[in-house]
């Protein structure tokens, strides 16, 4: 992501049309990692060539395949291996270790 910063001493119409892009896209961004998904949603962006039911089962085996990981799930307090949807924390500790798909 691009962040770009104008100063004041810009031309109004330039730092309102460069700022209104650069803010459109932080928010795409942002929405985009910071949602609640379904556990389908997630695991079809780590393998977008695999069946929905495929994605789901190699997801949770990478989930499973990091005890880490597990760990600070389960310190949530909150289910995430039958459960459709995940919160936001969730998927954000998921990404956190599994990387960015």
């Amino acid at each position: 992501m691009k962040l770009i910063v104008y100063s004041n001493n810009m031309a109004k119409s330039q730092n309102v049309a460069k700022m209104g892009q650069t803010w459109l896209i932080i928010a795409r961004s942002w929405r985009k990692n910071h949602t609640n998904m379904t556990r389908r949603e997630l695991a079809l962006e780590y393998f977008p060539e695999k069946p929905p039911v495929e994605a789901v089962r190699n997801l949770r085996r990478w989930i499973a395949r990091c005890p880490d990981l597990v760990g600070e799930l389960n310190a949530l307090h909150l289910p995430y291996l039958k459960s459709k949807n995940l919160t936001v924390r969730q998927v954000r500790i998921i990404k956190d270790y599994l990387g960015d798909p």
